[in-house]
């Protein structure tokens, strides 16, 4: 795209992507903020809830974090691939956040579960 001899960060497009890069970020910082100070610091009793919370925010880091790697992949472009590129590590890093324990799909069984007051030890389907 031609840009009059400026760099690609004056593009528009660039620029929004980057914006939705950091805007996420910061409210999963928030978010992790926030749950540390409650175990770590406030001693927050939530009992049982404990573990939906911690599952709740491996999930939700781990969908953040995959999406802002691919935006920053598409914001740098092919090289971003190489192997001594850092964002291809970051790239393996992020899918492989997916199946570490609590996986995606025991964190939404667990969650749906306790929300919905469905016995966790009873049959599973």
């Amino acid at each position: 795209i031609a840009m009059d001899g400026r760099t690609l960060a004056h593009n528009p497009m660039l620029q929004h992507q980057v914006a939705d890069m950091w805007i996420a970020l910061d409210g999963l910082a928030a978010a992790l903020d926030m749950l540390a100070t409650e175990w770590c610091d406030d001693c927050v009793d939530h009992g049982p809830l404990w573990e939906l919370k911690l599952f709740a925010a491996k999930h939700r880091t781990s969908v953040i974090v995959r999406s802002v790697v691919d935006t920053a992949m598409e914001v740098v472009g092919g090289s971003a691939i190489r192997s001594d590129h850092e964002l291809s590590r970051l790239l393996r890093d992020s899918r492989a956040a997916a199946y570490h324990p609590a996986s995606d799909a025991l964190a939404h069984e667990a969650i749906g579960k306790a929300v919905l007051d469905i016995d966790p030890e009873g049959p599973r389907w």
